[in-house]
């Protein structure tokens, strides 16, 4: 059986033009159809969530399933970075810092194991939520 074929629709272009706007944000598939109307250029909620899939599956977009085990999706960013989860409201940000590579770097020198930082999901409580 062979794969499907992906193809560059008017609709997969929408959706990746909506991640390129929203860089360094996770958006659900329910935030981008959001995004999409308000744009005027609505998408169905499956059509989005495919493209969103096989965008992932392509390498053109990070996938992460958050504390409320709905997947966020972000354009690939340029230099692989880790995520951070809030355990409590399920908000999911970018970890987008010269840390984690430092982390990944000790890790690689002192104990011979490649930290892979883009898949990297650090998990806690977010500002908003532990001064709630």
């Amino acid at each position: 059986m062979s794969e499907r074929r992906s193809y560059n629709t008017k609709q997969r272009e929408l959706i990746r033009q909506c991640l390129v706007s929203n860089t360094g944000h996770y958006l659900t598939v329910r935030r981008v159809c959001a995004l999409l109307e308000e744009g005027k250029t609505p998408v169905g909620h499956t059509t989005v969530y495919r493209n969103l899939e096989a965008m992932a599956s392509q390498g053109v977009v990070l996938k992460l399933v958050g504390a409320g085990n709905e997947a966020c999706y972000r354009i690939r960013p340029h230099e692989p970075c880790g995520q951070l989860v809030c355990m409590d409201c399920g908000k999911v940000e970018p970890l987008d810092c010269n840390m984690l590579r430092s982390f990944a770097k000790h890790v690689y020198v002192d104990h011979g194991f490649e930290v892979e930082t883009e898949r990297s999901v650090l998990y806690g409580h977010c500002a908003a939520c532990r001064t709630a």
